[in-house]
């Protein structure tokens, strides 16, 4: 017998975060002969079953039409049974889950501040490479006018092109 339960976390704005399938298999007899409750398969037992099923799937045909009347007639109360320990085992991934997804969320915090950290400098450094233009009547070593732009801050890109057309004096006082 095989259960299947989908456990699927989500964050904010409904982001999917996690999504994974939890296995249940137990050892299955006919419900009208059946004295206890089916109980959870151990894990090396459950990977025995769920490969046993991969090669099933495989393979053409399924089971006779009296095994298939007894799975159906039993399957309301396999699932019954086997429900509590698929919910408590889907508790346990999430419980597994969390403490990655949290490390992986700091991870990627972490490379996102870099890029913006990154695109910050080169929009600063193409910003002062935009104060570097050589202006009529300036020379590119007129370090008094470099310096009085530079400390006024870039002009904004905006208004540019309307202070580039500026005689080199206007243009510097422009900028103040």
């Amino acid at each position: 017998m095989i259960l299947l339960d989908r456990l699927a976390l989500y964050g904010p704005g409904a982001a999917r975060l996690h999504e994974e399938i939890i296995p249940i298999t137990a050892r299955w007899t006919d419900s009208v002969t059946r004295k206890t409750a089916l109980q959870p398969y151990a894990r090396e037992a459950e990977q025995k079953t769920l490969d046993l099923l991969d090669r099933a799937l495989l393979t053409a045909g399924g089971p006779n039409e009296t095994i298939r009347s007894q799975l159906l007639q039993s399957a309301g109360r396999d699932v019954q049974e086997l429900l509590p320990y698929l919910n408590q085992r889907a508790e346990e991934y999430a419980r597994d889950a969390e403490p990655k997804l949290a490390g992986r969320a700091e991870d990627e915090a972490k490379k996102m501040r870099l890029i913006l950290e990154a695109q910050r400098k080169h929009i600063e450094a193409t910003d002062r490479k935009s104060l570097q233009l050589t202006f009529e009547g300036w020379s590119e070593d007129d370090a008094a006018n470099k310096k009085r732009i530079a400390a006024t801050g870039a002009p904004g890109f905006s208004s540019l092109k309307k202070r580039l057309k500026l005689s080199p004096l206007a243009f510097a006082t422009s900028t103040r």
